[in-house]
């Protein structure tokens, strides 16, 4: 079950300020999410059980590993969760890279 506050988190992060706040963004759909996921561990991952069921192992160990977890949530769940009209399978929230600009 998607809580309050994580759903509030989401929503927060569709905006420059929030994003810049939290360190984090939000990545919504399969494809996104699980190019995603071949290079970044997620902070937080949200879906309905249909995806989790698509997904390879090693990709699924890497939702495992979030770092606040990971829920299967209905799509009525991911609906409010989300600012698509459609909304896709999964929702995840990855932190932000952070690059050094100097040159050494």
């Amino acid at each position: 079950m998607l809580s309050k506050n994580k759903a509030k988190l989401i929503r927060a992060l569709h905006t420059r300020k929030g994003r810049k706040g939290e360190g984090l963004f939000v990545a919504e759909g399969p494809k996104l999410v699980e190019e995603l996921l071949a290079t970044l561990q997620p902070y937080y991952v949200a879906a309905t059980e249909d995806w989790f069921q698509t997904l390879g192992r090693e990709t699924a160990g890497k939702c495992l590993r979030a770092q606040a977890g990971t829920e299967v949530i209905t799509a009525n769940e991911l609906a409010k969760a989300s600012l698509l009209q459609t909304p896709q399978d999964v929702i995840a929230l990855f932190p932000i890279p952070v690059h050094d600009n100097s040159l050494a």
